[in-house]
Parts: structure tokens; C-alpha cells; sequence
């Protein structure tokens, strides 16, 4: 038996590696092949991020098109002038009214702008929107304290439709206008 081995094969393989024209020119090529995988890769994930996108806008789109009622497409009223006789009065009266679902907010809009003979019912219907729908009392209150302004001596009797709210807005001015009279 030998006491010095003899030298590995594989010592060649495990040295440094020796540079040497062709392995230069491989390596060249594989670098040009790996760089242009990499950036096709790139390019693609970000084509792919945009299509994403592009459908996502697009459904949102088809969304609010579907959502909204009549197609997307507005909704048009004519407003009806009606002329009375007078000579006197020279402006026409023009008779609109908001959409059946107007939201409290439209409704207490709208009764400014309403001859003074329908504000009362307005901020009613306002301040009951405010109340059974998005329990607002503030809101509520505000709408009836104007109706009962805007109002006649008879809106302010106590009716059985009326919540609570109005009912203790109603007695209030009751008993506001009786000590106001006998003072």
C-alpha cells in the first residue's frame, strides 16, 4: 500500500476555472439568452398587472351601467308651466315635484323652493325621511320645527300618524302660544 495517494482526477474540476476562448464565448451567449428570458418575463408580468386592470375598470363599468336604473341612462322630467288669467301675476307657475325616493336632504332642498302653501308638507316629509330612515333626529327636528313654521293654527293638533318627536314639537308650541297669550 501506498502512503501517498496518487493525485484525484477531480482536482482539475475543483480548481479555478481557467479562462479560455470558448468557455469566454459561452458565457457571453448564455448571459445574452438569461437576459432576454428576464426581461420577457418582466415585460409579460406587467402586460399581465394591465390587462388586471383594464378588467377591473371594465366590470366596475358594467356595474354602475347594470346598478343604476334605465340603463345609465338620466332620467328627464318636463315641468308643466300652467298660466292663470291674471294680468296681474306675469310669471307662470310652474308645478313640479321631486321623484317619489328622494332622499331627505332633496326633499328639505326642495321645500325652498316650493310655493309657501306646500312648504309645511315638504319639511314634513323631510323630517320624516330623516327620522324612519336614517335616524337623524337632528335632522328630523330641524325639518319639523320649519314645517310647523311654514304651517297653519291646525297643524299644530296632534294626529295619529305623527311620532313622537313631532308630538312633543307640536305640544310644545301648543303650550308656547297658550302662555304667550295669557302673559
Amino acid at each position: 500500500m501506498n502512503e501517498f495517494p496518487e493525485a484525484d482526477n477531480c482536482a482539475e474540476w475543483l480548481g479555478p476555472p481557467t479562462t479560455t476562448g470558448g468557455a469566454t464565448a459561452l458565457r457571453q451567449v448564455l448571459l445574452t439568452k438569461t437576459t432576454r428570458i428576464v426581461r420577457r418575463r418582466m415585460w409579460l408580468k406587467r402586460a399581465g398587472i394591465l390587462v388586471a386592470l383594464a378588467a377591473c375598470y371594465g366590470a366596475g363599468l358594467l356595474t354602475m351601467h347594470w346598478a343604476t336604473p334605465n340603463g345609465g341612462q338620466a332620467e328627464m322630467r318636463v315641468a308643466k308651466a300652467s298660466v292663470e288669467p291674471d294680468a296681474k301675476k306675469s310669471e307662470p307657475q310652474v308645478e313640479v315635484s321631486p321623484p317619489a325616493e328622494a332622499s331627505a336632504e332633496i326633499l328639505e332642498r326642495w321645500a325652498l323652493l316650493v310655493a309657501r302653501e306646500q312648504r309645511s308638507a315638504f319639511f314634513r316629509r323631510a323630517g320624516d325621511r330623516y327620522y324612519d330612515r336614517h335616524n337623524d333626529l337632528e335632522g328630523a327636528l330641524r325639518c319639523y320645527r320649519a314645517a310647523l313654521d311654514a304651517g297653519s293654527e291646525d297643524d299644530l293638533q296632534v294626529a295619529a300618524e305623527d311620532n313622537w318627536l313631532l308630538m312633543a314639537l307640536k305640544e310644545a308650541r301648543s303650550k308656547e302660544k297658550h302662555n304667550g297669550s295669557t302673559n
